[in-house]
């Protein structure tokens, strides 16, 4: 189960208190990725999405993940991995924004399947 970056609450709609609200974050800034040519595709693609707490987006606003992940890794180093998020730190620079995707692609695939193969174990996962 996914955990808030601050908080490390569950993102979970039944424990959020009255009047919080679950937000989609974009991991690397919507508002700066146009700025180094990316499209609007290649900015909103669920490989730069977490969903997090109103408040804890508010607080990273549109910081760079290098100058935001970093902290949240100290506070609750297990949120990142249960957002699927690389904890590898050189994925968090903007120059490496696409091995990033690549990579949490992967991270994401690979939860998905598990997911599904719980909920249907004799499937074959290959």
């Amino acid at each position: 189960k996914s955990i808030d970056f601050a908080s490390g609450l569950p993102i979970d709609k039944d424990l959020l208190a009255e009047g919080t609200q679950l937000q989609i974050h974009h991991i690397f800034p919507q508002s700066i990725l146009p700025t180094m040519g990316y499209d609007k595709d290649k900015i909103n693609t669920i490989a730069n999405y977490a969903l997090i707490t109103a408040s804890t987006n508010l607080e990273i606003s549109n910081k760079a993940p290098k100058d935001y992940l970093p902290y949240y890794l100290e506070k609750t180093p297990q949120a990142l991995e249960s957002n699927w998020i690389p904890t590898d730190q050189t994925l968090w620079e903007y120059d490496n924004y696409e091995t990033f995707l690549s990579v949490r692609r992967e991270l994401l695939a690979k939860a998905a399947n598990e997911l599904l193969h719980s909920l249907n174990p004799n499937h074959p996962t290959e």
